[in-house]
C-alpha cells in the first residue's frame, strides 16, 4: 500500500469482502465477543488520547474487522481481512501520530453503531454503516498518504 492508487484500491476490495460477508447466510455473531468489542470501544472513548498507543489503535481496528469477517464462519473473507490487516499495518502504525483524535472517536462510535446494529440483527443497516465507514475511512487514507 505504497501509493494513493493502491490504498484506493485496498479500501475497494474491502467494501467488497467485508460488506458481503456480514451478508452471508452463515452470519452469527457471538454474543461474548461482541460485547468484549463494545467494551474495548467504549475504552478508548474513555480514556485520553494520549494513553492509546498506536499498537493498541491498530489491534483494536484490525480485531474488529476481523470478527465481523469471521462471524460469516467463512474461512475466505477472515483470511481476505487478514491478509489486508497485515498489508495496512506499517503505514497505519506510521500514521497514527498524525491520525485527529476527533477520527479515532469517530471511529469507535462507528464500529459502535456496526456493533449495535448486528446485536439486534438488522444486518442490512450494519452493512450500510460498514460501508459508509470504510469508504470515509480510505477516502481519510488515500488523502494522509497524500501529505505524509
Amino acid at each position: 500500500l505504497d501509493t494513493p492508487e493502491a490504498i484506493a484500491e485496498s479500501y475497494q476490495f474491502r467494501l467488497g469482502v467485508e460488506c458481503v460477508a456480514l451478508r452471508a447466510p452463515t452470519f452469527r455473531a457471538e454474543p461474548e465477543r461482541l460485547a468484549q468489542l463494545r467494551d474495548a470501544h467504549r475504552a478508548v472513548l474513555d480514556r485520553p488520547r494520549a494513553d492509546m498507543t498506536r499498537q493498541a489503535w491498530f489491534a483494536l481496528n484490525a480485531a474488529f474487522h476481523e470478527t465481523l469477517a469471521g462471524w460469516s464462519h467463512n474461512r475466505f473473507f477472515v483470511q481476505a481481512v487478514r491478509q489486508q490487516n497485515n498489508l495496512r499495518r506499517m503505514k497505519e502504525l506510521a500514521v497514527f501520530t498524525s491520525l485527529d483524535p476527533e477520527r479515532v472517536r469517530q471511529s469507535c462510535d462507528e464500529h459502535l453503531a456496526i456493533l449495535a446494529a448486528v446485536e439486534t440483527g438488522e444486518l442490512g443497516f450494519a452493512e450500510a454503516l460498514l460501508r459508509r465507514h470504510l469508504e470515509l475511512a480510505g477516502r481519510l487514507s488515500v488523502g494522509r498518504y497524500a501529505t505524509d
